[in-house]
């Protein structure tokens, strides 16, 4: 096991072989499952401690490797328990799991008996495939341009638990599978890969090192023949595209570690000699990049989407009309204690209702839906409901006691069914809609590096059948906790985005009074930098509100068809 698949255990499509394949859950995109991790390691640990109380001989090293590791599983206790989930965190935790516990025990047990404790658990290690690391690969291009930050500053990895290796290993997926969003991004990326692996390894052997953590994992540098073709490739390419800094700066860190290598001793020359007698061509370089980093057209939703992921705080147009106050529709008891309520927008309606939910109901929410949480699927009006790179997640559902009494043969238990009424009744109270027409309670946890790309949660917005369809008239979803870094809600064609903030809710409505999609409310759920993303999503029919809000044709104003907005991205793009 390496740090290639650590990683990708930790963001994408990773799956355990024994405990979660038949779930099919993903590791990546639920804290629930890193918490069982945990619980793993703890068996490890009690093994390790028996080991060392019964050999002597080797009783001072596994001691002081035992000492260690159980500081820093509290800590990653300590970390995940309070859900300030990092990178880092996971990391370190993924890979005792999969790589330096195996090690551990094939270091240094040599006996049957003593191998029996550690092999059971290790036995129920994380095994990802390789098409989990070409999704991790992907993703981690992905959050890089979306977020405009370097590798580095992503993954923040400075630790000798990784090597050169595994990070050539990602620059190879990225480069031989076009992981970039354009051909030029994808050179750089794979570029940027193997030159942070180049600095970590240079770190890791050169800098200050834990003796116990060193003692399983320093090896003597070693390269494979692939990984020198895909050195000289990456510095060839960099040639031919007239990124001679970059491939400067490449010779020079491959030179650090390999100073003896005539190829790049060759190329470092080479690069230099370039620079230098064309330095008066950079300017023209750099626009010639530029034009040619835009060869495929401009998804105007896509540069939207990275812009407004990248911001801190709630940004709402100048507008004096919109304003916060307090509601009570429904009920009476609600004059005494009204809902605060935030105006977003009013065309499309986008409200944020503040402290909505409770302490108490989150956690509840959270434990009734932890157990069954499984990969997220999309609706597609062409394919159906399906799996997808655009939606990174675990989601769990809660349904109406009312309609679903029993579920796959179990009452549905009483707590359950009080929190599904109080929370539809608090929907009722705020909107004056009637809850009865929800599909129920999608509970959803997003891991670092979760995301859901733009779309419309209107389902039958492409539907050409001429037959008229129960769809999704309005959106409702809290938001559970909040998020370190990352996890806004944008509205792309509409400026707007929106940071969680725990027990909020924001609603909007899908569609037009006369019951056809509102093409402005495309959205997207930006990927987890740091920490975790707890939402519950609450879908309101539209057949069920026809004496709450009747759909009136011909009522709509404005179309909000794609071709009516085309014109409207220019200045909404030179607004930003």
């Amino acid at each position: 096991m390496n740090f290639v698949k650590l990683l990708l255990l930790l963001t994408v499509q990773t799956r355990w072989s024994s405990i979660f394949a038949a779930q099919g859950r993903t590791v990546y995109s639920a804290l629930n499952t890193m918490m069982e991790t945990l619980v793993q390691e703890q068996k490890l640990l009690k093994a390790a401690e028996y080991y060392a109380a019964r050999r002597a001989d080797k009783l001072k090293i596994v001691t002081r490797i035992h000492e260690r590791w159980k500081q820093v599983h509290k800590e990653t206790r300590l970390n995940l328990t309070t859900t300030r989930s990092d990178p880092m965190t996971n990391l370190k935790l993924i890979q005792r799991i999969t790589s330096l516990w195996p090690e551990l025990k094939n270091s240094f047990l040599n006996r049957a008996e003593e191998r029996r404790a550690l092999s059971h658990a290790v036995a129920r290690a994380l095994v990802p495939d390789v098409n989990d690391i070409r999704g991790f690969t992907r993703l981690l291009v992905v959050n890089a341009v979306t977020y405009e930050k370097s590798f580095d500053e992503i993954l923040n990895v400075r630790t000798p638990f990784v090597s050169l290796d595994d990070f050539l290993e990602l620059s190879f997926r990225v480069k031989y599978h076009d992981l970039g969003t354009n051909r030029l991004n994808t050179l750089t990326s794979a570029v940027d890969l193997a030159y942070y692996g180049l600095l970590q390894y240079e770190d890791t052997t050169t800098g200050d090192t834990d003796d116990t953590e060193s003692t399983v994992q320093h090896k003597p540098i070693q390269l494979t023949k692939e990984r020198w073709d895909l050195l000289s490739s990456l510095t060839d390419d960099l040639d031919e595209n007239g990124f001679w800094e970059g491939g400067y700066t490449l010779c020079k860190a491959i030179l650090q570690l390999f100073p003896d290598d005539d190829e790049f001793i060759f190329k470092v020359e080479m690069f230099k000699d370039k620079l230098q007698r064309k330095r008066q061509e950079q300017d023209i370089l750099r626009r010639n990049i530029t034009e040619t980093s835009v060869v495929n057209k401009v998804n105007p939703d896509k540069e939207l989407y990275a812009k407004l992921c990248r911001r801190k705080r709630l940004i709402l147009p100048t507008r004096s009309d919109l304003k916060c106050y307090y509601v009570h529709l429904n009920s009476h008891l609600r004059h005494i204690a009204a809902y605060k309520m935030e105006e977003v927008s009013r065309s499309p309606l986008i409200r944020i209702y503040h402290d909505v939910i409770h302490d108490g109901e989150i956690e509840l929410m959270k434990s009734l839906t932890t157990p069954h949480l499984n990969s997220a699927n999309v609706f597609n009006p062409d394919a159906g409901v399906q799996q997808s790179e655009d939606r990174i997640s675990n989601n769990a559902w809660l349904y109406d006691p009312d309609r679903y009494p029993i579920i796959s043969g179990v009452p549905q238990p009483p707590e359950q069914a009080h929190l599904y009424r109080v929370i539809n009744k608090r929907l009722e109270d705020c909107t004056g809609l009637n809850g009865v027409g929800t599909e129920g309670f999608q509970v959803n946890n997003y891991g670092i590096g979760g995301h859901y790309l733009w779309h419309y949660d209107s389902l039958y917005y492409n539907d050409k059948s001429g037959t008229y369809k129960n769809d999704r008239l309005a959106t409702w979803m809290f938001y559970l906790n909040d998020v370190v870094e990352g996890g806004n809600t944008v509205f792309t064609r509409l400026n707007i985005a929106i940071p969680p903030m725990k027990g909020a809710a924001v609603f909007w409505y899908n569609l037009h009074p006369s019951g056809l999609n509102d093409f402005r409310t495309l959205h997207a759920g930006c990927p987890i930098l740091q920490g975790t993303k707890w939402v519950t999503n609450l879908w309101i029919g539209e057949f069920e509100q026809i004496f709450h809000k009747p759909c009136l044709k011909g009522a709509d104003r404005e179309t909000s068809s794609p071709h009516d907005i085309i014109n409207y991205y220019e200045a909404l793009l030179a607004s930003m």
